[in-house]
């Protein structure tokens, strides 16, 4: 069984309004319910995790190599031309966010289903217009 390290709450520069500048500097910050990291079943219940910020979701039937792509960033890729590198440029932290469970009572909770939605580059330029 895997389990979910999940953010599991608010970066405070959610509720104030930024320059652009700021939005590139915070955009590297973990977001609420974005994937930190996937480890075996148990990992936490041995070593413990700051409950403030994080919570623990075990998915049953998901193994670890089956779920360790939800830690990767989300990024924009960008070709160049022939006899060049593309460039490569992070627009978050995280690509993954589960959704349905950042509001559970448990701070470590098993589940049958997850809601995992995937971010995109329109919904993340949707959300720094806003602010």
């Amino acid at each position: 069984m895997a389990e979910f390290l999940i953010y599991n709450k608010d970066h405070w520069s959610k509720s104030v309004k930024l320059t652009e500048e700021q939005v590139e500097k915070f955009k590297g910050c973990y977001k609420n319910g974005d994937v930190v990291e996937v480890r075996e079943d148990g990992y936490w219940d041995k070593r413990g995790f700051n409950k403030e910020a994080f919570r623990v979701v075990k998915k049953v039937g998901l193994e670890v190599a089956d779920a360790i792509h939800y830690i990767e960033p989300l990024e924009k890729i960008t070709v160049s031309e022939v006899g060049e590198e593309d460039k490569v440029e992070t627009l978050e932290r995280r690509k993954y966010q589960i959704t349905n469970v950042v509001t559970a009572e448990s701070k470590i909770a098993s589940v049958e289903d997850l809601t995992i939605i995937t971010k995109t580059e329109l919904s993340v330029s949707s959300i720094e217009a806003e602010r």
